[in-house]
């Protein structure tokens, strides 16, 4: 019985149908890479804005590294009274920032533009912070 199904054409298209259907599942998945990487961005940016002036740190620190990562513009962010402990920030757009009373102790804030960024109280004790740009 196996002998005789197996020369079936119908399974062949069956055969063709699954590869072409992988081949589909690929292209979409890299076709909708954008939309992911925009919504990863959204989710970032309304966690970090929903913890405006709130302390602690939690994910908005992994928030504000996923974001530098991804070269996204961190200007005028409201960072004030955040626990920001060991935050790696390096090379990020950080103008206009707002850095009041944040506890950034032990961060990587190399290369950072921190022009016009407001850093009253600011800890920023132990943190690497060379080649920074600040006005």
């Amino acid at each position: 019985m196996a002998y005789a199904v197996s020369h079936w054409s119908f399974l062949d298209v069956l055969e063709y149908l699954g590869t072409f259907s992988v081949l589909i599942a690929v292209i979409v998945y890299f076709r909708e890479t954008p939309d992911r990487i925009t919504q990863k961005h959204y989710q970032a940016w309304q966690f970090i804005n929903t913890a405006q002036g709130k302390g602690g740190g939690g994910n908005r620190t992994e928030a504000l590294q996923e974001l530098n990562r991804d070269g996204v513009a961190l200007i005028g962010v409201d960072l004030s009274h955040a626990f920001l402990q060991g935050v790696h920030l390096e090379k990020a757009k950080l103008s206009r920032a707002e850095f009041s009373a944040v506890d950034a102790r032990d961060s990587t804030l190399d290369g950072a533009n921190l022009n016009l960024a407001k850093l009253q109280s600011a800890n920023l004790r132990n943190s690497r912070m060379k080649h920074m740009s600040m006005i």
